[in-house]
């Protein structure tokens, strides 16, 4: 078997509910909701708050998250049910075993073992007193021909903790400007990609500046979070999820109707711009339009959820003009049952600005903030 195979079928479904279901949707539009904040005691240490909780995870149990602190090199295990620091787990940054110096994607494989990688792929396993197990370069597995070339990228890395070594990845083509989904098996040495169409539902939101040599653009996010024991890939662009079918390794497509928000960016705006002013500008327009956060898992309530906001921008904000997030917005909540059905949504009064971390936890969803340097979360209950 070759270690680079292209797979080319895609499943398109149409997923916006049975009848049943949209009935119950129609008394869910609305949903009632409370909210406490609480912070976490650091124990008199600096904690990591920096990259907003980017490089973390929690245990399979919800009851630890784990943040990397790019200044000291550690693992600052937080114990959420106790609302403090428990203590900082050190790694070497170089050395027989370290982690290198461009850790990007940190994440368990096995109750005993991590998986530390930068945002090219190069990677490897640690045990959790930080010697490394072994090198797990995930872009140069297999044959020199299944290699990522220098015009390709793969990032977004995740795994499942089931000890399978088999990661997931989105595989960036930047000279055909396409994502694929990558399927890497760690212990067989294979590579798979799957085309994806998600660029091609990005691209008339991407904008660019062209400045002599070099060249910026701005466009939607997208995303593949491993939750609920699914693989799943979107963008901010719509409502739209592609999820991956384990056994055929192809793409099915859900795509769902609300009531109460729009079902994708809808906008018409000019992609190419000359000046890096211009740019942000059309991009704020752009992320005025609604957008689409990524699902993740309530294994309490089997749900997922979902963010999705319309940015609201003052006129006057001091903020430096690189900074594109929203001064304002209005936040929805859709929840979904575990087969990806939309059975709630609603607007989120109290929230006034597009969530950033969060995860669910004992029946509510955490959500970060960083008060004043320190760790703090809002958590927000609701009844459908």
């Amino acid at each position: 078997m070759k270690d680079f195979i292209f797979l080319f079928s895609i499943i398109l479904l149409v997923s916006c509910g049975s009848p049943e279901q949209q009935s119950k949707l129609a008394n869910r539009n609305s949903m009632s909701f409370s909210m406490d904040t609480v912070m976490v005691d650091s124990k008199d240490e600096i904690l990591f708050l920096n990259g907003w909780l980017s490089q973390s995870f929690l245990s399979p149990d919800h009851r630890y998250l784990y943040n990397f602190n790019h200044f000291d090199y550690t693992l600052e295990k937080i114990d959420l049910d106790e609302l403090r620091l428990i203590e900082k787990i050190p790694f070497e940054k170089q050395g027989p075993n370290g982690i290198g110096e461009r850790v990007f994607t940190i994440f368990p494989v096995n109750t005993d073992s991590l998986y530390f990688g930068s945002y090219t792929g190069v990677g490897g396993i640690f045990t959790w007193k930080g010697k490394k197990v072994m090198d797990l370069p995930l872009n140069k597995l297999g044959e020199p021909s299944g290699h990522f070339s220098g015009n390709e990228q793969l990032d977004r890395i995740k795994g499942f903790a089931d000890d399978s070594l088999v990661f997931y990845g989105m595989a960036t083509l930047f000279d055909t400007d396409e994502y694929e989904l990558a399927i890497i098996d760690g212990i067989n040495k294979e590579i798979k990609r799957i085309p994806t169409v998600i660029m091609e539902r990005v691209r008339p939101f991407k904008v660019t500046f062209t400045d002599g040599p070099s060249k910026s653009s701005v466009y939607p996010g997208s995303y593949l979070v491993l939750e609920g024991g699914k693989v799943i890939l979107g963008s901010g662009v719509s409502n739209e999820l592609y999820v991956l079918d384990q056994a055929t390794d192809t793409l099915l497509h859900y795509t769902y109707e609300s009531r109460i928000m729009p079902a994708e960016k809808s906008g018409v705006y000019r992609n190419e711009v000359s000046s890096e002013k211009e740019m942000n500008a059309v991009y704020r327009s752009i992320n005025e339009e609604i957008s689409y956060g990524a699902p993740f898992w309530d294994a309490e309530k089997g749900f997922f959820y979902r963010f999705s906001s319309m940015g609201e921008y003052n006129p006057n904000s001091q903020k430096p003009m690189q900074d594109l997030s929203p001064d304002r917005a209005r936040v929805y909540l859709s929840v979904y049952d575990k087969n990806l059905a939309l059975i709630g949504e609603s607007l989120v009064t109290d929230l006034k600005k597009v969530p950033g971390k969060y995860f669910a936890k004992d029946g509510k969803i955490w959500i970060f903030e960083n008060m004043e340097d320190e760790m703090g979360f809002v958590r927000l209950s609701f009844n459908l």
